[in-house]
């Protein structure tokens, strides 16, 4: 039986940084173009200050999403999507509201976009964990 690699914390918090880099920049330009209708050039603006937000959040983010499975003993589908939704509205959607004001949306296009991931946060706090999972999984973390 192949024995599973044993990696540092910095490892598997730069590994999920990664991971959520990559996942908010493709599930934000989906809602930022296709709901709230935000230009190109302020879902690039957008893309381009998350960054930031993510090399600083994104390990911690997927540390929370932990935290809420083993906090609600998230060992069924229904318990560990309820955590990863959990997770994804507490933590994800304040940073959101305050990139797009830094973005320069206006108020109706950011109650768009904070309407739109509130309702969608069912399938991108899901969405969110199985991808951390995965790439987890691909980098043997």
């Amino acid at each position: 039986m192949p024995k599973k690699k044993v990696h540092s914390k910095l490892y598997k918090f730069l590994i999920d940084t990664l991971a959520m880099l990559f996942f908010t920049t493709a599930t934000g330009m989906i809602v930022e173009l296709g709901i709230a209708k935000l230009t190109l050039t302020q879902s690039l603006a957008s893309r381009v200050m998350w960054i930031l937000p993510n090399l600083l959040t994104g390990g911690a983010y997927a540390g929370y999403m932990d935290w809420w499975r083993e906090k609600l003993l998230a060992k069924s589908f229904l318990k560990s999507a309820f955590s990863d939704i959990v997770a994804f509205l507490t933590f994800q959607t304040p940073i959101y509201i305050l990139i797009l004001l830094l973005a320069g949306a206006n108020l109706n296009q950011l109650l768009k976009a904070t309407t739109s991931i509130t309702i969608m946060a069912p399938i991108l706090g899901v969405t969110a964990g199985w991808f951390v999972v995965w790439i987890r999984k691909m980098f043997e973390v």
